[in-house]
């Protein structure tokens, strides 16, 4: 039978929910089913913490924002501990019926952030506050602000308009076998083999998806900004450099990109909103 046959069939219909997450090439496959269940070749893991909003199924796109609650440790959950995930995680929502290969996509979601709260039985839980992806493409955006320090976003390729860094991250780029991992200390013999500091509010990657913000750098040690549980000694990772975002600092003694910074380093240093200009 076709979906929209047991959908509107009044005794063989078995509706199942599944929900996909994807944060890059990684993705998180779940169904509030009691068992395991299997669509186009992608199994989706059984979690019954997994409970959501009513989805109305109607001919246009999810126009409202949902929540989704999870377990406190949920594995989502906890990409945005302690800070905002390492980038964008997306939610598809499909809906088909036990059986059947014909399945609708009741929509597609991007999780803003997680609250933390006591569910109705007292456990700890998390909840996923989801915006449509089709209206969150449809808002006007913040394209710049007006600041001393530079607006952009480091390694940031150019736009079509020219604006942007716009640096190479390649030659700045160190690939490095970590040695000794505690917490939030990660060390490795290629950290040492720059000067202190190099790697000062850097970025480290693994597998070009997941990423910390490096706090600090001394010797073959750095300290991240959140725990990264999926490394151990032996795992590769890269790492990059940061910016002081100042023109006369980083943006020309390290990157020679003043032509592409963001700020505007002859702004006045007191606002004539709160301070006449004697």
């Amino acid at each position: 039978m076709t979906y929209a046959a047991r959908e509107n069939s009044s005794y063989s219909g078995a509706p199942i929910e599944l929900y996909l997450f994807e944060l890059g090439a990684l993705q998180w496959a779940y169904t509030p089913n009691d068992a395991d269940y299997v669509l186009g070749g992608r199994v989706y893991l059984s979690d019954g913490s997994i409970q959501g909003d009513v989805i109305q199924q109607t001919m246009e796109r999810p126009r409202e924002p949902i929540e989704i609650q999870v377990r406190r440790d949920h594995p989502i959950a906890a990409l945005y501990n302690a800070q905002a995930a390492d980038g964008t995680v997306y939610m598809t929502v499909f809906r088909e019926h036990r059986g059947e290969q014909d399945f609708i996509q009741l929509g597609r979601w991007r999780v803003l952030g997680v609250e933390w709260k006591e569910g109705d039985d007292g456990t700890q839980v998390a909840m996923l506050q989801c915006e449509p992806l089709y209206t969150s493409l449809g808002a006007p955006m913040l394209r710049g602000r007006f600041s001393y320090t530079c607006r952009h976003e480091l390694f940031e390729p150019k736009a079509p308009s020219g604006d942007g860094c716009g640096v190479n991250p390649g030659p700045w780029t160190v690939t490095a076998t970590l040695s000794g991992v505690a917490n939030l200390a990660l060390q490795s013999p290629a950290f040492a083999l720059h000067p202190d500091g190099w790697f000062d509010n850097g970025t480290l990657l693994l597998n070009n998806v997941r990423r910390r913000r490096i706090v600090s750098h001394t010797g073959d040690t750095i300290q991240l900004m959140k725990a990264f549980p999926e490394v151990s000694p032996g795992t590769v990772v890269a790492v990059r450099p940061g910016c002081d975002k100042l023109i006369e600092g980083h943006c020309l003694l390290r990157y020679n990109n003043v032509p592409n910074h963001g700020g505007f380093s002859h702004m006045p240093a007191q606002d004539t909103f709160d301070k006449a200009v004697s």
